[in-house]
């Protein structure tokens, strides 16, 4: 019973940096539509859509979370890849994402209660980056203000420490209802 929810917890983390990543770029870069044509789903890959942060917005998400908190956002990223694409089955692309899995080929992934727990941790920092460049200045929108900082003020309770994410009711509740009823 667990399992399933660290996996489905595991989704759900990616989802709403999915959604806070791409509310965000949308907010903030004037052409936004014309820069992600043809990227597909560019928000569910973290590598990438830490360079359109970098690029059009001019927010360095990998410096801001740190190398550590980084290569684990990789691996939940890499987990959550193989949990909704290949049933838990390990493959190449997950062993060539997580280098130091001790996991082959073939075997089945597990995730456990303190690997989610830290998942979660790393993806409140990476949220925090994510929402504090929706302040910040941008190369590409010099004065072009994010359509939503007027929201951008109220702060979560500090057992959660997203800053300012409040503008966001759905990350909110659902980060909230986490730390709560699965003791994360």
């Amino acid at each position: 019973m667990f399992d399933r929810i660290y996996v489905d917890t595991i989704e759900n983390l990616v989802s709403i940096v999915e959604c806070l990543a791409s509310s965000t770029f949308n907010a903030r870069v004037c052409d936004a539509q014309a820069v992600l044509k043809n990227k597909g789903k560019v928000f569910q890959r973290l590598e990438d859509m830490a360079e359109l942060f970098q690029t059009h917005v001019g927010s360095d998400l990998r410096g801001t979370v740190g190398p550590p908190l980084w290569s684990l956002l990789e691996s939940t990223w890499a987990a959550r890849h193989v949990f909704t694409h290949r049933d838990g089955i390990v493959d190449d692309r997950y062993l060539a994402t997580v280098p130091t899995a001790t996991l082959s080929v073939g075997e089945r992934l597990t995730v456990s209660g303190a690997s989610v727990r830290q998942a979660f941790d790393a993806t409140t920092r990476l949220c925090e980056a994510i929402t504090a460049s929706a302040s910040e200045g941008s190369r590409d929108n010099l004065g072009f203000p994010p359509s939503h900082a007027g929201l951008l003020n109220a702060e979560l309770p500090d057992e959660l420490s997203l800053g300012q994410a409040d503008a966001f009711p759905q990350l909110h509740g659902f980060l909230h209802h986490m730390r709560h009823n699965h003791d994360l």
